[in-house]
């Protein structure tokens, strides 16, 4: 299922120019550290293109998805307190099942453990920020420990 962060992500033909003309001058910030990779629009679609050629761009997809669920959690201002609860539950679920459920196409790999607590506070409804952070953290070293160091050794790098 192609869906709004493979479309942000994803860059077509005639930004390619662009991203190349900018990229020289940011490969060696995006050296310096993984997080100044994760910082940077281009860095983290460059990336993206590389983690496809991979075959486990869910992982950053999973990432990014759980750094904007946690922004909504923090910028609900309007609704009341049902309305709000409804909002981050519907897209707490999507977020589980599109990357953490038994079969779904773009699971992540991460410990069962992990996904069962992510599902006992759904079914719970126990709604807060802090509710993929164990999975989020998980993807994060995974990507950091094996896929950063070969992103920088790379031909798209």
């Amino acid at each position: 299922m192609v869906d709004n962060y493979h479309q942000r992500l994803s860059y077509s033909s005639g930004a390619i120019d662009e991203i190349n003309q900018t990229k020289s001058s940011r490969v060696e910030y995006w050296a310096r550290s993984f997080d100044f990779l994760l910082e940077d629009h281009i860095g983290v679609k460059i990336f993206f293109e590389f983690l496809k050629k991979e075959l486990c761009s869910e992982n950053l997809i999973f990432w990014l998805k759980c750094n904007d669920y946690k922004k909504n959690c923090l910028n609900t201002n309007g609704m009341n307190d049902s309305e709000q609860k409804e909002v981050l539950m519907q897209s707490a679920r999507r977020i589980y099942n599109e990357h953490l459920c038994e079969h779904s196409e773009e699971q992540i790999n991460v410990d069962y453990s992990v996904k069962r607590n992510v599902e006992d506070r759904l079914n719970q409804s126990s709604i807060c920020a802090d509710i993929f952070d164990d999975a989020q953290k998980h993807i994060y070293m995974l990507m950091k420990q094996d896929k950063y160091g070969r992103f920088k050794l790379s031909e798209i790098y």
